[in-house]
């Protein structure tokens, strides 16, 4: 797991993993706001997830021609397949400067996903704070379905102390295996968190959509005593996973932390459809997230 140092300037760094190019760490004007695992990939720290994010039931799914796929389950508690195919593999450093990289690796037709796909990640360090580019290319000749996902936790210290703003008028309610049931508006209910809310005694890792975009991205707050952050993701990452723990185990000990995980789609998205993409031969699929500390 080779990792990649960047800076810029005295205050800002990041580490990646060439390991599902994954954001492993990173202080923006000397603050920390993502603290590296004591094992990234048990917990999917930072890591690029893609052709589905999260959840695909019983890791079954058919195509439009009405064949049958299976990929392998890694969360036999809950017979999912878990993340997609990318989260462990070995991306190649494409570009690397002091404050940047661009990584690469490819997707050739693995059993259960028969398309081949070459999926590039950039991270950018500058005076903004951090920004994330993807792009999946369709190398193959057939469309290829195609969700793609990010998994950064932030570290918060005491969740009494934590309010998270999201824009998300919408929530997705789930079944025993946290697969999607239906969409619900989140009006009235305790998934409301346009207003701001305090993380004390909240659960969740739940799904939202139906942002609110602004100049082509949405933004997501997260505020603790000692910063107050912004994550925006593009028009084409309509959805936003939230998971809330207070066992991410540091390499400074356990800690609260949250992940949050824009994403062009849903959990179960290759039975659902609901945000899928089909990238057409020699068609990419491109897009960004970003995160910056917010002005006070």
């Amino acid at each position: 797991m080779p990792e990649i140092f960047l800076e810029f300037g005295f205050r800002s760094k990041a580490v990646i993993s060439t390991t599902g190019a994954a954001l492993w760490d990173l202080s923006i004007d000397s603050k920390q706001l993502i603290t590296k695992s004591a094992d990234p990939l048990k917990v999917f720290a930072g890591s690029v997830l893609a052709p589905w994010q999260n959840r695909l039931a019983a890791g079954e799914w058919v195509d439009d021609f009405g064949q049958l796929h299976k990929l392998p389950i890694n969360e036999p508690d809950r017979n999912n397949s878990h993340h997609g195919l990318v989260f462990d593999s070995e991306f190649s450093i494409q570009h690397q400067s002091k404050n940047s990289v661009v990584l690469e690796t490819t997707l050739a037709s693995p059993s259960g996903y028969p398309y081949n796909l070459t999926i590039r990640v950039s991270y950018l360090l500058n005076d903004s704070g951090l920004s994330c580019e993807f792009s999946a290319v369709n190398d193959g000749d057939k469309a290829a379905p195609f969700v793609i996902g990010f998994h950064p936790y932030f570290t918060i210290g005491n969740p009494e102390r934590a309010k998270l703003n999201l824009s998300a008028q919408s929530f997705y309610t789930q079944n025993e295996n946290k697969v999607p049931i239906e969409k619900q508006n989140v009006a009235g209910t305790g998934y409301d968190f346009r207003a701001g809310t305090t993380l004390g005694g909240v659960i969740l890792d739940d799904t939202f959509t139906d942002l609110e975009f602004v100049n082509g991205e949405a933004v997501s707050i997260l505020q603790t005593p000692d910063w107050k952050m912004e994550l925006s993701q593009s028009a084409n990452l309509g959805y936003i996973v939230v998971y809330l723990t207070d066992s991410y185990e540091s390499e400074m000990g356990f800690v609260s932390a949250v992940a949050l995980e824009p994403s062009s789609g849903p959990p179960n998205a290759f039975n659902s459809k609901d945000g899928l993409v089909a990238i057409e031969p020699a068609s990419s699929f491109s897009g960004f997230w970003s995160v910056r500390l917010a002005a006070e």
